[in-house]
């Protein structure tokens, strides 16, 4: 009888202390997972370039880059409501073909450029891409932006410039300082000089 008592307590305690040991392994990977958490919340609300999360093709996050690129005053503006909203409408059967391709086939959408529509109604010239990514047992995406319009501002400045240079009826010559050579020849230096731009150069 007594050895019987013994083998029970003997089993009890073996068995509460197992259970204490899985319960301190899970409160320490449930810390960890908490830590890393923050950490990735904290890198990307501070993150220089936009970043959303979107959930059933709703915006369920944005960091401050992503709340001042759509022209918001704070995020709650946003959180919610359909990411369609933003687009501009040229852009909406692509978008609904990535938020399907990420949210629900879990690939990842490749960097495409395309045009948001801010809080005020003006346009904004983006690339855009997405991963697949899981927010509270949901389905979504986590959206890297990047605003490029300056950059296109930039191109189409050049383009206008390289345009006005080439129909000019004057004789335009870029030249390297250095040695002397022809970077650059318009169609009035081409028909001037009686030879091609290849030529030329």
């Amino acid at each position: 009888m007594v050895k019987g008592w013994a083998f029970v307590l003997a089993t009890s305690l073996l068995i509460f202390f197992m259970m204490r040991h899985e319960m301190s392994l899970i409160i320490k990977a449930d810390e960890a997972q908490q830590a890393s958490e923050e950490n990735f919340r904290l890198l990307v609300e501070n993150a220089p370039e936009p970043i959303f999360i979107q959930a059933g093709s709703r915006f369920v996050y944005l960091n401050a880059a992503a709340t001042a690129l759509f022209g918001a005053v704070n995020s709650t503006e946003l959180l919610g409501r359909p990411v369609m909203d933003r687009y501009h409408p040229d852009f909406h059967d692509i978008i609904r073909a990535r938020i399907h391709q990420v949210n629900t086939e879990r690939r990842p959408a490749p960097a495409i450029e395309q045009v948001f529509v801010r809080m005020d109604g003006s346009h904004v010239k983006v690339e855009v891409n997405s991963v697949p990514f899981d927010y509270r047992g949901e389905n979504g995406a986590l959206v890297f932006v990047r605003d490029i319009s300056e950059r296109k501002r930039a191109e189409e400045a050049l383009h206008r410039f390289e345009l006005l240079v080439e129909n000019s009826r004057d004789i335009i010559l870029f030249i390297r300082r250095e040695d002397g050579r022809i970077l650059e020849a318009n169609r009035a230096a081409t028909h001037a000089y009686g030879r091609s731009r290849d030529e030329l150069l």
